[in-house]
């Protein structure tokens, strides 16, 4: 079983940990601006029809 050579487990544990953050980044980069986008748009029109 590669997974319990050493140098596979380094291996493992190092692409994932990329993995994990090139994710992160690209959620709070690209994912999340656009929900908070999407939830300022619908709390000021929720306002703008509170007020008629």
């Amino acid at each position: 079983m590669p997974q319990l050579l050493p140098f596979y487990i380094k291996h493992m544990i190092l692409v994932g940990f990329l993995v994990l953050i090139i994710l992160i980044y690209l959620i709070s980069k690209y994912f999340l601006p656009r929900l908070n986008e999407l939830y300022i748009a619908r709390y000021k029109l929720s306002e703008t029809y509170k007020k008629e």
